[in-house]
């Protein structure tokens, strides 16, 4: 049920990337064009969505508790209609925790989830700039996968319920600033990086 629900969240949310890089409902629909972007988005949600939800639930098991991830209908058909609207506002579930952990171990699970988007986004970051040296016709295609996890990470550092952040912040302030700021600055890195890029007309 689990793998199901996941797999369901993987390829709706996939789809709704797509519909917000192709614009289908208003632009030329180019059917090569729109499987290109499903490719970059699949792997751009494996890697931003459910990295981040195997972070959460992996850290919770060692830490002896039961934690299997649950999607909200409500939330992917809500990123469907926000990426027809040229936004996307993703909600697709998350994982479940049952358990007796402390305050720490509990700021530590969260913190797993936007710390993994912060290596994947970093990674692909640096491919990024690797192929806008080598083959700068494909810098694109990591920038993406890149953004889009440092977009999440940043997401779910807001301080507020139910989000990461909020948990993290209640546990430790200090480890709360430091992943905003590795978030925040390869975030702004990525975006700048971008715009740079599509200046020179690369």
């Amino acid at each position: 049920m689990e793998l199901q629900q996941l797999g369901i969240s993987i390829l709706v949310l996939s789809l709704a990337f797509t519909i917000f890089f192709t614009d289908p409902l208003y632009g030329e629909f180019n059917p090569s064009g729109f499987a290109f972007f499903f490719g970059v988005s699949l792997v751009a949600v494996v890697t931003g969505f459910a990295f981040h939800e195997m972070a959460h639930k992996l850290l919770a098991q060692k830490y002896g508790c039961w934690a299997e991830f649950r999607m909200s209908s409500f939330g992917l058909l809500f990123a469907l209609v926000t990426a027809f609207l040229g936004f996307i506002f993703a909600a697709p579930g998350a994982v479940h925790i049952s358990g007796r952990i402390t305050k720490e171990q509990s700021g530590k699970i969260s913190v797993a989830g936007p710390l993994t988007n912060a290596a994947v986004g970093g990674a692909f970051l640096a491919l990024t700039f690797a192929f806008a040296v080598f083959a700068p016709d494909w810098f694109r295609v990591p920038w993406t996968i890149a953004f889009i996890n440092l977009i999440l990470g940043a997401f779910n550092m807001i301080p507020f319920p139910p989000f990461d952040g909020s948990k993290v912040l209640s546990w430790n302030i200090g480890v709360y600033a430091l992943v905003v700021a590795v978030v925040g600055t390869l975030l702004a890195t990525a975006w700048f990086f971008g715009q740079i890029l599509v200046i020179l007309g690369l």
